[in-house]
């Protein structure tokens, strides 16, 4: 989508600016709102711990739980999942 406004307005995010003579336009792209970023962090967990022999399983606990450590996280927007190896 492209837009001629100043920025990309509530929902979107610029992806690059186009200046010169005239009207300044902006090359914008849809936000992913918190339920998918939340699904996509899941799914990027999973993805990696199918990939990692020494991934037990995914969490949204920051440690795990009891009995794990945590190794790799996705943070961000929306819930954050962290791959997680026995202790």
């Amino acid at each position: 989508m492209l837009r001629n406004t100043q920025g990309c307005g509530i929902d979107f995010k610029s992806m690059k600016k186009f200046t010169g003579a005239g009207k300044d336009w902006y090359a914008c792209e849809k936000r992913k709102n918190y339920k998918q970023a939340s699904k996509d962090h899941k799914a990027a967990c999973e993805e990696w711990c199918r990939d990692h022999s020494n991934c037990a399983k995914c969490s949204t606990k920051v440690g795990c739980g009891t009995g794990y450590k945590k190794i790799k996280s996705w943070t961000g927007k929306g819930k954050n999942w962290h791959a997680c190896k026995k202790r």
